[in-house]
């Protein structure tokens, strides 16, 4: 018979290909045992690629009741809410996942860019700044030179775009280094810099 740990690695096996059949097999687990683990936190990630957002938020906060103290709950239901356009509770959740653990720079990145969708560059940059320092990643390099653009820091942007390790993203980070240069050139107009900002901001979301 099928150990549930087996169950599990075939279900890991193919979330990306099959989410559906992935989160049967996931759920069935959690029938079963409604603690394990890691399917209590990948059936959160799955439901949210595959649009359910409401069984996401409930299998969340499972998650939560099981595991009080796991940071990574708190981090996807701040993903879930995030897709549903719903910022506030996006933050709110990503804040008690740093309380968790200071240390999980996922939810530093993921907070950098909540904070840069509702218009808070101060608080998007303080984020992606401490992610940065956790862990020099491509999404939070993305984050820094956007903020970094929209303060007009353009050196700064520079900096951080040469670090980009990920040849998938370097077309468009290499987009936003030409959106850069256009920038210093022409955005001396608040209201051609607010028009670079929200392409910038498009091509972020993308990432």
């Amino acid at each position: 018979m099928e150990s549930l740990e087996e169950k599990y690695e075939k279900a890991y096996s193919i979330c990306r290909n099959n989410p559906r059949e992935s989160i049967k097999l996931l759920n069935e687990i959690l029938d079963v045992s409604p603690k394990h683990l890691k399917s209590n936190h990948d059936a959160i990630l799955i439901y949210l690629g595959l649009g359910k957002y409401e069984e996401a938020i409930e299998q969340g906060m499972k998650y939560i009741g099981y595991y009080p103290q796991d940071c990574r709950a708190y981090n996807s239901l701040g993903l879930v809410y995030y897709a549903k356009g719903e910022y506030e509770k996006a933050i709110s959740y990503l804040h008690q996942s740093v309380e968790k653990d200071d240390e999980f720079w996922q939810s530093y990145n993921n907070l950098g860019t909540c904070f840069l969708k509702i218009g808070d560059i101060i608080n998007s940059k303080k984020n992606y700044e401490k992610s940065y320092e956790l862990n020099i990643n491509d999404s939070t390099l993305i984050g820094l030179i956007f903020c970094n653009l929209f303060e007009s820091h353009y050196l700064e942007a520079e900096r951080y775009f040469s670090q980009i390790k990920d040849s998938k993203l370097l077309h468009k980070s290499k987009i936003l280094m030409d959106i850069c240069d256009y920038m210093k050139n022409n955005c001396n107009l608040e209201i051609e810099k607010h028009k670079c900002s929200n392409i910038l901001l498009k091509l972020i979301e993308k990432v």
